[in-house]
């Protein structure tokens, strides 16, 4: 049987991100409050699709390695990362502010365009940019642990262990203000995952998995989902599920990938996945302000394609006006 070789991920990325960015709108598309008999069962899958932001931070982790390798100055290296990270951000928050927020102090405005509303009124609204750049800053730090123990298993067991031990410390000692931010906190092992397989994606190591062993792993694990969902319903607890998860799916998602005939949608699609991310569920708020979640998937398809040309129209105004790109 046909191994997985690990560099599948790096070749069939846009897949990878089209197929994440998918389950994330998936997961932010509203759905109805009360939910009986079959429809619980497709409801239990639409909220598995808040599995797409793990596997971008699991991707995040290995696309960092390889761009510190071809530019090794860690200036330049985050000069891109956070320019390409947080102007497209502050464009569509700085357009959701004067539409949404009626307080109209400029440190209001800038507490909430730059996500410290976060951690001073529990705002969740940009959680994932707030969490990619606390990744980003990490990574100077988790990439010279990994390279000075020549990627040694230890160092990530070291890193995961010191993760993991600051979210029990934190939730010991600061309980509040962790229960509103766990949600970033509880995501940094699966980074760390990333950052660490980044050599061996770049390297093209083969794993000793076949394409068949992936899929009966993702099989597996969607069925572990529901059994832990009826038996232990603990969500802290099923992060560290998804993080094994993240894993396994993006390694599906690389085997999706080499289907030609699904190339020009995902091309297409995984240049936009930050725009998409940031406007999908702000159309979604806006489309409720004007009562139209009288009709739940009308509603959902209408933010679907208003995110999808409204993230490429602030792409190429990206492109054209901020980066001058031809």
């Amino acid at each position: 049987m046909k191994k997985f070789n690990w560099y599948m991920i790096s070749k069939n990325r846009d897949a990878v991100y089209a197929l994440a960015i998918i389950c994330i709108m998936i997961f932010h598309c509203k759905s109805p409050k009360n939910i009986e008999g079959g429809l619980q069962i497709l409801h239990s899958f639409k909220l598995m699709g808040n599995l797409g932001v793990d596997i971008f931070l699991f991707v995040s982790g290995i696309s960092l390695y390889f761009a510190i390798t071809k530019n090794s100055s860690w200036k330049r290296f985050y000069i891109n990362r956070l320019k390409r990270v947080w102007i497209p951000t502050i464009i569509v928050l700085s357009v959701c502010y004067l539409y949404f927020v009626r307080d109209r102090r400029f440190l209001s405005y800038i507490t909430y365009v730059t996500g410290i509303d976060m951690f001073i009124k529990d705002s969740l609204v940009i959680w994932f940019i707030t969490c990619i750049t606390v990744c980003y800053i990490l990574y100077y730090f988790v990439y010279r642990l990994y390279l000075r123990t020549n990627w040694s298993i230890w160092a990530l067991v070291a890193a995961l262990a010191v993760s993991i031990g600051f979210n029990a410390v934190m939730s010991y000692a600061f309980p509040e203000f962790w229960k509103s931010t766990e949600i970033m906190w509880r995501r940094i092992p699966i980074f760390l995952v990333g950052s660490y397989m980044g050599k061996a994606v770049y390297d093209k190591k083969e794993s000793r998995l076949s394409y068949v062993h992936v899929i009966l792993l993702m099989i597996v694990s969607i069925i572990s989902v529901f059994v832990w969902d009826s038996f232990i319903a603990d969500y802290v607890s099923k992060r560290y599920l998804y993080l094994v998860m993240a894993v396994i799916f993006s390694m599906f998602f690389g085997i999706i990938g080499e289907v030609k005939q699904l190339g020009p949608v995902f091309r297409w699609l995984s240049p936009l996945t930050l725009e998409i991310y940031l406007v999908h569920e702000r159309i979604i708020d806006a489309l409720k302000m004007k009562h139209l979640d009288n009709n739940l998937l009308i509603m959902n398809m209408i933010a679907i394609v208003c995110a999808l040309v409204v993230a490429k129209l602030l792409l190429t105004f990206e492109d054209k006006v901020i980066y001058r790109k031809k």
